[in-house]
């Protein structure tokens, strides 16, 4: 027998099996399945942090921390909400 999982078995036994594996994310809870992330570091140690919306709806991404390199995009009156379907680069200095 085989099996295929859908959109809504596939998370249930993945989480158990990351867990089980000690396997973690940076991403907060409250971000996870709603956000990807991409986090890649520069040759000084300085860490960017690529984030995309996956939903139609804003996301605040302010748990993320960092610099906003584009305030303009996700800033609104001090949360950080990503537009749908919206992207953002964070910058976390080194140290």
């Amino acid at each position: 027998m085989s099996t295929r999982l859908g959109a809504h078995g596939l998370p249930g036994i993945l989480n158990r099996l990351l867990a089980a594996a000690g396997v973690t994310g940076e991403l907060p809870a409250e971000l996870a399945g709603r956000v990807e992330l991409a986090v890649r570091a520069g040759g000084d140690g300085t860490r960017y942090r690529f984030v995309v919306n996956r939903t139609a709806e804003a996301v605040d991404i302010a748990a993320l921390g960092g610099e906003l390199l584009d305030p303009a995009d996700a800033e609104d009156g001090g949360a950080r909400l990503l537009p749908p379907h919206g992207t953002a680069v964070l910058r976390h200095a080194a140290g």
